[in-house]
């Protein structure tokens, strides 16, 4: 039905912006090409031809026949492909339940036992807002630690929300913010439940909250604005559906525009400055070799005064002072930079530079951290073996190896890293064992290697055979 009929209410001149959103909806419907939500929409247009159905009085019983079956017919299709052909029906519940049920501990269950172990530290007040994203990484290294690597590897996912906007408001600001939530989208929901029968568009739009509601219980919809702002369009319209408040303006045009006009510019100013800050880093990034230290750190101080992520700028400056030869001013700033933006790329460059400068206790912290995002788990796991033997910690180091060997078997790092430990130990045998996987990869340190090897292995073998000869006579 035509935007008029579900917001009777509405302004003439404004029913082309529903229309519009709905034509929106319908694209963005097309291009995801997702059975799931093709089935959701199928389920949306029953229960509003249901609460609409005595309100339009313009359709013929022939057509409202045609127009239910049709309905039904789309959704038993839907059903009957996915029941026969064994296909996966997509969409976030399917996605939850692999999650929760499946082998490997990854998605939704480790950013829930992640977020878990970051609730006990500050259950009351929360982490502040953004306090997820910051503290994510060293908390699933926690709540992973004692569980095998082959269970939850290869994570591979970069985890910005909770997938849980319930969770995240209580994580994040506490038992007031995830009331004041709770509040907001349950009140809302009610009261149009409340004046359905006095306007059915109003149980179109509680429903509408409601199953919104319930999807952030496995998703983040308020975290993307164009969810966060149906969403509020949603609790707006129903504190206006019914009452004395109906159909009568409370706020005027002019206002609205202004209040809209002034958030606009925010935005666009804000993504202006986002953007020469990017432009500017990007200039000290590709500047020429012979470019002056001073023409870089006008450009990094620049960078860093119109950056929205400041702790970036400071981490990437601290790699330039490092590439300089400044390494103890470069790696002060990269741990400054980390104390706003942490990033596991940012923690493998720290723990490089800190075992080049040879403060070997600096790089074995931070590639611990690297190793608790998850990202470049084997990479991460040689580099921190290498660290801990040259600590004296040979026996941690080879633990590490063997039990990344068995999750990655052919893993180039993990094999280097497993040889040259034993080369260094004087095992030549199994450091050829170890090359033997990666052995045809054309690699030249593989190569190199498994030369030295060899050759160290004649060597014992000839002084062997030597101390067993017997001496001839004279």
């Amino acid at each position: 039905p035509r935007a008029g009929v579900l917001f009777p209410g509405a302004a003439r001149r404004g029913r082309w912006l529903l229309a519009a959103v709905g034509l929106h909806c319908a694209a963005a419907l097309v291009l995801l090409q997702s059975r799931a939500a093709w089935a959701g929409l199928a389920l949306a247009l029953l229960l509003t031809l249901w609460r609409l159905w005595p309100h339009v009085p313009s359709l013929r019983p022939a057509a409202k026949a045609g127009l239910a079956g049709g309905l039904l017919l789309l959704a038993a299709a839907m059903a009957l492909v996915v029941g026969l052909t064994g296909e996966k029906p997509g969409g976030i519940l399917w996605r939850t339940q692999v999650d929760l049920r499946g082998e490997h501990i990854m998605g939704r269950r480790l950013v829930w036992m992640t977020a878990a172990e970051m609730l006990r530290e500050r259950p009351a007040l929360g982490t502040g807002l953004g306090g997820f994203n910051f503290g994510y990484i060293p908390h699933q290294g926690a709540a992973l630690r004692g569980v095998p690597i082959d269970r939850y590897l290869p994570i591979g996912e970069v985890v910005t929300w909770a997938h849980n906007e319930y969770l995240q408001e209580f994580l994040e600001t506490g038992p007031a913010g995830f009331v004041l939530l709770l509040s907001l989208l349950a009140g809302a929901a009610a009261t149009g439940f409340r004046r359905a029968n006095g306007d059915p568009a109003a149980w179109w739009l509680a429903t509408a909250l409601s199953v919104m509601g319930a999807l952030a219980l496995v998703d983040s919809p308020l975290h993307r604005p164009s969810e966060a702002v149906l969403a509020f369009c949603l609790m707006g319209l129903l504190a206006r559906s019914g009452g004395k408040q109906a159909g009568r303006a409370t706020v005027s045009s002019r206002g609205i525009a202004a209040s809209c006009a002034a958030l606009f510019a925010l935005a666009a100013a804000l993504a202006v400055m986002h953007w020469m800050s990017l432009r500017l880093l990007n200039a000290a990034y590709t500047a020429p070799e012979r470019a002056s230290p001073a023409t870089l750190t006008r450009l990094f101080e620049r960078s860093l005064g119109l950056s929205l992520r400041p702790g970036q700028v400071q981490a990437s400056w601290g790699a330039q002072l490092c590439k300089n030869g400044e390494m103890e001013r470069g790696i002060s700033m990269i741990e400054e930079g980390l104390g706003t933006y942490r990033d596991a790329v940012i923690y493998e460059y720290l723990g490089r530079v800190c075992a080049e400068s040879g403060d070997l206790d600096r790089a074995a912290t931070a590639y611990q951290s690297a190793l608790d995002s998850g990202l470049n788990y084997a990479q991460n796991a040689a580099a921190l073996s290498r660290v801990e033997f040259m600590q004296g910690k040979s026996e941690s180091a080879l633990a590490r190896l063997n039990e990344a060997r068995a999750v990655f078997p052919r893993n180039t790092d993990i094999a280097l890293a497993l040889a040259e430990y034993f080369y260094a130990t004087g095992d030549f045998s199994r450091c050829l064992e170890a090359l033997a996987p990666v052995a045809k990869r054309g690699d030249p340190e593989i190569a190199r290697l498994s030369t030295a090897a060899q050759e160290a292995l004649k060597r014992a073998s000839s002084e062997d055979a030597g101390r067993g000869q017997i001496a001839p006579a004279p």
